[in-house]
């Protein structure tokens, strides 16, 4: 990993965890949250999580987003 790849999961993940704050359901803070511990996670270094860039488009759905 270099450090442009944990600034862009820092940076993913400071978003998700406004997004969890903004979320007018619980299931949308809930899934803002972990996703937010993943990208933390994965900018630390946790090389076990496979985390694609793309992960908010597999694990949040439309309908889970009301802001």
């Amino acid at each position: 990993m270099t450090p442009d790849d944990r600034d862009y999961f820092l940076r993913r993940a400071l978003e998700e965890e406004r997004a969890a704050e903004a979320a007018a359901s619980l299931s949308a803070r809930w899934r803002h949250e972990e996703l937010a511990f993943l990208y933390r996670s994965r900018a630390d270094g946790a090389e076990i999580l496979d985390l694609p860039r793309s992960i908010a488009n597999d694990l949040i759905g439309p309908g889970d987003i009301a802001l």
